[in-house]
């Protein structure tokens, strides 16, 4: 039998090949365990560089809420130099403004980690609505600026 049949051959390579491919179950848990273990791992990691960033977020927007005040402690100085007839209708927009900034510093102070998805959400709504009353503050300013010029 020095000459193999191909189809034997072929059928017998086939085989082999099947019986290799299967693992057994216990190999099939193991590595099954093991992914879940990475994923807790991952979740883990997840929540904590979402605690890390609402961290670095609340520092940076409590610089920026200390900014605004600045400001608003500049515009009441301006205002009380400037004229009287003008006067109270600044102090009134200069308060809504002042208590703006309060809420969101409320805000920030006041907001609970819930996940990353709802971090993402509620940091771009804080940071355009920061943004906003920054630029308020800013226009109020040079509104004023140009107003006590002239």
């Amino acid at each position: 039998m020095k000459f193999f049949n191909p189809l034997f051959t072929s059928l017998l390579l086939a085989l082999f090949s099947i019986l290799m491919a299967c693992e057994s179950s216990p190999g099939k848990t193991e590595r099954g365990e093991n992914q879940v273990m990475k994923s807790d791992r991952n979740v883990d990691m997840t929540e904590s560089e979402v605690l890390a960033e609402v961290q670095i977020f609340r520092l940076k927007t409590a610089n920026d809420i200390k900014a605004n005040f600045r400001k608003i402690a500049a515009i009441k100085g301006t205002i009380k130099t400037g004229e009287e007839s003008e006067r109270g209708s600044f102090e009134d927009k200069l308060e809504i403004l002042d208590k703006a900034n309060r809420e969101m510093k409320r805000t920030i102070d006041n907001f609970t980690e819930s996940g990353r998805v709802q971090w993402v959400v509620f940091q771009d709504e804080f940071s355009d609505s920061m943004d906003s009353l920054s630029n308020s503050l800013d226009n109020f300013f040079a509104g004023l600026s140009t107003d006590s010029v002239q």
